[in-house]
């Protein structure tokens, strides 16, 4: 998919691990948006010079020249569960 110079892509049969990262830079990701408990996405990035964001935790120090940032999940009651109560 490409809209505004972005282009998206997802690819089937991808392997397991890092073996997965290296095949979409392999096909020409420049960044990896990753959802595992892993730090190979961000590790392969750093070694294949391109981008990642990394999930749950900061990445920085597996990637530190290519992590750009992390989500982290906060605990506690959902806003809609919060709202109903």
């Amino acid at each position: 998919m490409r809209s505004d110079g972005i282009e998206t892509s997802f690819i089937e049969n991808v392997p397991d691990g890092p073996d997965a990262e290296r095949v979409l830079v392999d096909n020409g990701a420049d960044v990896i948006l990753q959802h595992t408990n892993s730090t190979a996405p961000c590790q392969v990035a750093e070694e294949r010079g391109v981008y990642c964001f990394g999930q749950y935790s900061d990445m920085s120090t597996f990637a530190p020249t290519k992590h750009l940032c992390h989500r982290r999940q906060l605990g506690g009651p959902t806003r809609s569960a919060a709202s109903a109560s």
